[in-house]
């Protein structure tokens, strides 16, 4: 929303949400790593936890 404020709500569809801004090279790979588990898993699945994918200052 930050970056279209003019726009009445966000994008929901995440990857065009993600072209549409300046997103950090960490969250990318973050973001690509879960929509790709989640494509094959179910909803409430069991597995490891992701690292923390904040941007680092």
């Amino acid at each position: 929303m930050r970056e279209h404020p003019t726009t009445a709500a966000a994008p929901m569809h995440l990857p065009t949400s993600m072209e549409q801004c300046e997103v950090p090279a960490n969250s990318v790979a973050a973001v690509d790593e879960l929509t790709e588990l989640e494509s094959r898993t179910r909803e409430m699945g069991s597995g490891a936890a992701l690292a923390d994918a904040r941007p680092r200052n």
